[in-house]
């Protein structure tokens, strides 16, 4: 998207000026990206430096261009922030599950564990819960009546 034109009539130098006044000297920073040639500058210094080695192009565009690359510059700093705001969560999590892991030496230790057959006891149960609901709420649909051990739950339910 384009920015607005500067007023009607203005010398190239009027643009200039008017883009590097609206625009330009609103943007903060240093520039720390990979390209050598910018690295290192402000926004409004890339623009000067844009304006002289490309004069076949508009002061707008190379507006443009300067806005654009601030919003990448800034867009790459947040996401180097959030990356090192997660600090050593990956490293600290894999160890975490190696630790998991470790505590089940014997394939079959799961079987013993309490947890195991509490979480079996609830499954079963909401199975039943399940199968019980379905029963009451279709008692007088052919629907449900057609669906398999539905008659045999109606015998436990009555």
């Amino acid at each position: 998207m384009p920015l607005p034109n500067p007023p009607a009539g203005d010398t190239r130098q009027q643009e200039e000026q008017y883009y590097e006044q609206h625009y330009i000297d609103k943007l903060d920073g240093v520039y720390e990206g990979s390209n050598a040639a910018y690295k290192g500058m402000t926004f409004p210094q890339i623009y000067q430096k844009l304006i002289a080695s490309h004069p076949e192009l508009s002061p707008g565009q190379l507006a443009l261009v300067v806005i654009q690359l601030h919003a990448v510059a800034k867009l790459t700093n947040s996401i180097a922030e959030a990356t090192g705001a997660a600090g050593t969560f990956p490293a600290k999590a894999s160890q975490g599950v190696a630790q998991g892991f470790a505590k089940f030496t014997n394939p079959l230790d799961w079987l013993t564990s309490n947890s195991f057959w509490v979480r079996v006891g609830e499954v079963l149960v909401g199975l039943v819960l399940v199968g019980v609901g379905v029963t009451k709420l279709g008692a007088n649909s052919q629907v449900i009546q057609a669906i398999p051990g539905v008659k045999t739950i109606r015998k436990f339910v009555k």
